[in-house]
């Protein structure tokens, strides 16, 4: 993160409120909005490209990461159907740590 105005420390300060924020809202979220969320997510992962354009502009994201397997929406979508809620919360604990 960076900023033109705010210091290292407003900057550290302002992430680690926004963490602690999302901390507590992960906390309050249940299973079942967990996994409404992760469907809606996984559905927008695996929608078809809607034009040429879309589906090149995907292509050659992949290709500036030099990922020439031209998978990452579905690596990404293998990756989020694995998760659960516990794991989330483990690993935004594990990050403002």
């Amino acid at each position: 993160v960076q900023s033109p105005v705010a210091s290292a420390a407003q900057l550290t300060d302002l992430t680690r409120t926004f963490l602690g924020e999302q901390a507590e809202a992960l906390a309050a979220l249940s299973a079942d909005d967990f996994r409404r969320f992760q469907e809606g997510l996984l559905a927008r992962l695996r929608e078809r490209d809607r034009n040429l354009n879309d589906r090149t502009s995907r292509l050659w994201l992949d290709l500036d990461l030099d990922v020439t397997t031209f998978d990452t929406r579905e690596r990404i979508a293998a990756e989020v159907e694995g998760l659960d809620l516990a794991a989330v919360r483990a690993y935004l604990e594990q990050v403002r740590e």
